[in-house]
């Protein structure tokens, strides 16, 4: 029976599946049909029936045409699924095939084998490093490889791949936007800021711009200065800089800050002689109007104050509200008669980048076995399966708190990090919230760590309350929190 025969035996009467059988058909007409081919990859792909590409391609490659082309679309079928140990096997059989090698086939086998173990990592570098001495212009293959190099712990390799790549791609604003976070990174936050200003140029960074008619402060003196602060990018970057607004007002200047909706109530009680606005908000005309004598993106401010000043050796700078924080405390306390401390966990990041920093729930288990403790999801967007299953599988509990959404709430999420006594959490916006309030955190950050932490030392400049426990390697985790859990018994 042949496929399409066979779907219509099955009662299968759907027209993507019906044209993609057709295109099958099609195809085993003549062999040679590259736009068949692609037809039926682009239709397959955009409607998600990666059951079908695989069966075919598998069938295809199965009848001897092991050739690198088809290894490398299959691999990238079953990257989407994903299968992501089927799609580290297709892309090595990629490059054992014999045949030439595209920019595309370097590109999959830096996404894919990035995510493997430490023998794929390997293997991955070095085909980064061969896709990338092909073709220097490549920007998805010279981030990939930067991206390695810092799973790898191979630090010392960054500054030199982008001042290389800046050299040769003079007016790519990406190569001169990750030289900015790589040099924060190497130097520890002395240095990098200028290139960092090309993320304005950036399509990602669209919505962090904003016109105004007033100069860009660039370090000038502020007595007696207005200057207009505008917040961009995530919150936990947000709450990060606004560390340095301390220094600003210091300075003399009349501040008007904007911030999201969502942030302004804890940012009004927090910052009372600063103006805060809605930064969604289309500025109207009586700001546009005003008085103002500089400008300033929020990140900017790195640049020129922290030469001067650290916020980690001030104190706390955002305000709960104490009754709020009072009851919440009380709240959790009651779950666990014996309990005379809260303790929060953050262990997951949706960002799309998160699957580089985030840890396993369970990996967490050395850290839960205080009996007088209450163990608190911090989660932002609350990972509920994370929590019922290792609920399932621990005799220690890790409660969620429903009584808010923390992604709307941000004033009741702060109250929640300040009734903690301790924090556990990975690189996100929980440690900069908890660091902000001044409540002991301890950050999991992995080798390649960000430009937030600079060189991943202790002490960072931002929280005196953050301690840094920082992986040499990549991908493991529990070796990491085994010796912090022995740390923290021997105190």
């Amino acid at each position: 029976m042949k496929p399409a025969q066979s779907m219509q035996a099955m009662g299968v009467n759907d027209p993507v599946t019906t044209q993609l059988y057709a295109l099958i058909e099609e195809h085993k007409k003549d062999y040679s049909r590259l736009d068949t081919l692609q037809q039926f990859m682009e239709l397959g792909m955009a409607h998600k029936r990666y059951d079908i590409l695989e069966e075919y391609l598998a069938s295809f490659i199965n009848m001897g045409a092991k050739v690198p082309a088809l290894y490398h679309l299959i691999a990238t079928v079953q990257e989407r699924q994903p299968n992501l140990p089927k799609a580290i096997a297709s892309i090595r059989n990629c490059f054992e095939a014999n045949g030439p090698k595209t920019e595309q086939m370097y590109e999959a086998a830096g996404r894919i084998l990035c995510r493997g173990d430490l023998n794929d990592l390997d293997l991955c570098r070095k085909l980064l490093e061969q896709g990338f001495n092909e073709n220097q212009r490549n920007a998805e293959i010279v981030l990939l490889l930067a991206e390695v190099y810092q799973m790898l712990g191979r630090h010392a390799e960054l500054l030199p791949l982008f001042q290389q790549a800046v050299q040769t791609n003079p007016f790519n604003h990406t190569f001169h936007f990750v030289l900015g976070l790589v040099t924060m990174i190497t130097s520890n936050l002395t240095s990098g800021f200028e290139p960092y200003k090309h993320r304005f140029l950036l399509p990602s960074f669209k919505e962090n711009t904003a016109f105004t008619p007033w100069p860009e402060w660039l370090g000038e003196p502020l007595a007696g200065k207005k200057i207009y602060i505008r917040a961009e990018q995530g919150v936990g970057d947000i709450f990060m800089w606004a560390g340095l607004l301390a220094w600003v007002q210091q300075q003399g200047a009349d501040i008007t800050l904007s911030v999201p909706a969502r942030m302004m109530p804890l940012f009004v009680r927090s910052f009372p002689s600063i103006k805060i606005v809605d930064k969604h908000l289309v500025l109207p005309t009586e700001e546009l109007l005003a008085d103002y004598d500089y400008y300033s993106p929020l990140g900017n401010l790195m640049q020129y104050v922290l030469p001067h000043y650290k916020p980690a050796e001030h104190g706390p700078f955002l305000i709960p509200d104490k009754d709020a924080v009072a009851k919440k405390r009380a709240e959790y306390l009651a779950h666990n008669p014996k309990a005379k401390k809260v303790i929060g966990l953050s262990w997951h990041s949706t960002a799309v980048t998160g699957w580089r920093r985030n840890i396993p729930l369970e990996a967490m288990q050395p850290l839960l076995h205080d009996p007088e403790a209450v163990y608190i999801s911090l989660q932002y967007n609350q990972q509920l399966d994370d929590v019922d299953n290792f609920n399932t599988h621990s005799d220690t509990k890790i409660i969620t708190d429903y009584s808010f959404i923390p992604v709307d709430d941000i004033d009741m999420w702060a109250t929640q990090h300040a009734a903690m006594d301790e924090v556990y959490s990975i690189q996100n916006s929980s440690v900069h919230l908890a660091g902000a309030l001044g409540i002991p955190t301890t950050i999991f950050l992995q080798p390649y760590g960000s430009f937030h932490w600079g060189a991943g030392r202790n002490p960072n400049p931002w929280y005196k309350s953050v301690t840094i426990c920082q992986q040499k390697v990549g991908k493991k985790w529990d070796a990491v929190i085994k010796e912090y859990a022995r740390s923290l018994k021997k105190k």
